[in-house]
């Protein structure tokens, strides 16, 4: 928002206090011009002189240069789906329920963290004796230890709800332990694991 002088604008204060709203030239010139329509990633205009292909899902219109296909290969493409409702897709894949198979990868992924050497900090439910006032300043501790047992007794519905848990364990770190703590380093370090393993998994089209 810009402020200007009345006397620049032409507006002295008994006027002002009988206007409910005031847009200035420039705005008012850009409000009143045509608005182009944008395509692509790139939100752009559209260019006939560029090849696009459409997306059968969202009905938008893409460069073959910003998607990664040319128009040779267009012609063999019988339906296509841009990256944005591609990602969409598997966002809310996240939320559908878990198959078994869901739960053999998820395990899977947990017993890597399990074993990893720096997870040694989150692999039990942390002791007071270690970590003095601890469950004063975590209100909902979790350790690794207990997403296993709940995997194992199905205790997850979807997808998020592990991934919740999973997260809980290195915010509850970041929370008790100071920034420079070598414990919030090995959080640091499990965490990208985990992070790195679920890309995997939904590249894949493990889940879903």
């Amino acid at each position: 928002m810009n402020w200007f002088h009345g006397s620049c604008v032409g507006i002295n204060e008994k006027k002002a206090k009988y206007m409910e709203t005031w847009v200035c030239n420039d705005c008012a010139k850009e409000q009143s011009a045509p608005q182009q329509e944008l395509y692509c990633l790139c939100r752009t205009p559209y260019d006939d002189t560029q090849f696009y292909i459409g997306c059968d899902a969202c009905q938008d219109w893409y460069h073959g240069r910003c998607v990664g296909i040319t128009e040779e290969e267009s012609s063999n493409i019988d339906s296509y789906t841009c990256p944005r409702c591609k990602q969409q897709a598997r966002d809310a894949s996240m939320e559908g329920i878990l198959s078994d198979r869901d739960y053999y990868n998820l395990t899977k992924i947990v017993r890597h963290l399990q074993n990893h050497k720096m997870s040694w900090p989150f692999l039990e439910p942390v002791r007071e004796d270690d970590a003095p006032g601890y469950y004063k300043v975590v209100k909902r501790p979790m350790d690794i230890q207990t997403v296993m047992k709940r995997l194992s007794c199905r205790y997850y519905i979807k997808l998020s709800e592990l991934v919740g848990d999973v997260s809980l364990i290195f915010d509850n770190c970041r929370q008790y332990n100071g920034a420079d703590s070598k414990i919030v380093r090995c959080a640091e370090i499990v965490e990208s694991v985990f992070v790195g393993k679920m890309r995997e998994l939904r590249n894949k089209g493990g889940k879903r």
